[in-house]
């Protein structure tokens, strides 16, 4: 399958209408969010004036870092998706050249930043494109690419379900994922030293932990609100870049990574060690190790006030409620924050409990006695009213 695929993918991009749809995407929805982050989390291990883009699409990365005036240059299998970055660079000096993303015609040590951006979680051989980007860079330069978290998976599913899951792919649906434990095998193998392993993608990107959510049309319908909501972009941002980015491998389906070219193999066992550390203590929730994504929860939550961004929290806080009954979740918020959502809760209680009641007494007696009138059930029509009744007068909803 790995050549079928390679060849797949590689040539997957060559129509213009293909990518004109694909880069008219780019800046609707959360792909605008998911760019910031992804700008955010590079830009924090860019180093040298020289870059290189690799696989550089429509150019978001190369365009991004040529118009903070670094020397860049973007390589890719597609003319179309060059036409495209050429299109978008406008004025913006930035080289472009038509090249094989997994044997880049440049000489060795060439450059000091390489990146690779929404690359490698197309291909299979992981091992063997890093080896081309490690001849690219100079010692002590940096190798920045994003691929999809196995943890993530293994977290959510276990081990062999996490394995099952990867297995099942064909060449249609193909993503790479790799595990922290995997990336650090092939940066000691590589002689490269790993610099930052950041999960995000909550909001832009398939996330297990909410997947009974994200698949509903009302949560689809309220991201759309987060670029055109200043409040809902900030807090989606800092939640995004400020505290996912910094928990353990395992909480999002996707990882930027950074490896420096320069051996450090008990550097890379100490980061892999405290990842997994990190990682059992989210999966138990272990007060003192959560400790430090909670105070920065706070701090992002802090100038929480618009209400769309409080009912986006409120969705999440819900769901995670309903997972982790007894999560002490006020920690999270402030006095009134807390407040707000304690009062939308209790509501939303009430509401389901009503629901309950007012749909099902008379089904419960293990006989059928649905009232009918001529045959033609009629219990449902009671609802309206008993409805009405079970807030007034039982649950004092009104009061």
């Amino acid at each position: 399958m790995t050549t079928d695929l390679i060849n797949w993918k590689t040539n997957a991009w060559q129509q213009k209408d293909m990518v004109a749809l694909y880069s008219s995407r780019m800046a609707e929805s959360t792909h605008r969010l998911k760019h910031d982050v992804e700008m955010s989390l590079i830009g924090q291990w860019v180093v040298g004036q020289d870059m290189i883009d690799v696989g550089t699409g429509t150019g978001r990365s190369a365009i991004h870092f040529a118009e903070q005036g670094l020397k860049v240059l973007g390589v890719d299998s597609s003319q179309s998706m060059l036409d495209e970055a050429r299109r978008l660079a406008g004025t913006t000096p930035l080289d472009l050249r038509l090249g094989d993303v997994t044997k880049v015609d440049v000489p060795d040590a060439s450059f000091d930043t390489l990146t690779s951006l929404n690359v490698l979680v197309h291909f299979p051989h992981l091992e063997a494109i890093l080896a081309e980007f490690k001849r690219i860079v100079r010692p002590g330069g940096r190798i920045i690419f994003d691929v999809h978290a196995f943890d993530h998976l293994v977290s959510i599913k276990g081990q062999a379900g996490a394995e099952e899951h990867v297995q099942q792919q064909d060449v249609g649906s193909y993503q790479r994922f790799a595990s922290a434990e995997e990336i650090v095998r092939l940066a000691d193998s590589l002689g490269l030293s790993v610099k930052m392993m950041a999960p995000y993608g909550l909001f832009c990107q398939r996330n297990h932990w909410i997947r009974h959510i994200q698949d509903k049309h009302w949560w689809r319908r309220m991201l759309e609100w987060i670029p055109h909501d200043k409040d809902m972009m900030s807090l989606t941002y800092a939640l995004e870049a400020e505290v996912l980015a910094r928990m353990p491998t395992n909480v999002c389906h996707r990882i930027m990574v950074a490896l420096e070219h320069a051996p450090d193999p008990a550097g890379n066992q100490s980061w892999l060690d405290e990842n997994a550390r990190r990682i059992q203590g989210v999966l138990d929730w272990d007060d003192q190790v959560v400790a430090p994504d909670i105070a920065r929860l706070q701090q992002a939550f802090g100038g929480m006030r618009g209400h769309r961004s409080m009912t986006l929290v409120y969705e999440l806080l819900r769901y995670l409620v309903s997972q982790n009954p007894g999560l002490d979740w006020r920690v999270f918020f402030d006095a009134d924050q807390a407040a707000v959502f304690a009062k939308w809760l209790q509501q939303d209680t009430v509401d389901r409990d009503m629901t309950i009641i007012n749909t099902d007494w008379y089904k419960r007696s293990g006989q059928d006695i649905s009232p009918a009138v001529f045959g033609t059930p009629i219990g449902a029509t009671l609802e309206y009213r008993l409805i009405t009744n079970l807030l007034t007068d039982y649950a004092k909803a009104f009061a």
